[in-house]
């Protein structure tokens, strides 16, 4: 029951949370609206394009505005997001991937006798 989990909860809020879990079942998220599904993936391309314009935007400005002496290119805080989101791409590639786990390929014996 809702009510004795979140005793922090107003009795409205825990009225409201108890009609939701009885009319939708314990899992909303699986009656929402294919809207919502298509609003969020809008959300995290939209998201997606904006990372990847920052990382383009930061690599190419560095180099230029230090040789043509722009400041703001020398800012740290932006260096190290610019950092740390390339290091997170990194890390998720190789072992979201699966590459450090993965060992080689070995090559059928019943396919090369064959050839």
């Amino acid at each position: 029951m809702v009510a004795s989990s979140c005793p922090e909860f107003s009795k409205g809020a825990i009225r409201a949370l108890e009609r939701l879990h009885q009319t939708r079942g314990p899992y909303l998220w699986a009656t929402a609206s294919p809207e919502f599904y298509a609003g969020l993936a809008d959300l995290v391309t939209a998201l997606h394009l904006a990372i990847v314009v920052f990382m383009i935007v930061v690599i190419l400005a560095v180099p230029i505005g230090g040789l043509l002496g722009w400041r703001w290119v020398r800012n740290l805080p932006l260096r190290l997001v610019h950092a740390l989101i390339m290091g997170y791409i990194v890390v998720g590639v190789l072992v979201l991937a699966g590459w450090l786990f993965v060992p080689p390929r070995r090559q059928d014996k019943s396919a090369a006798k064959s050839a």
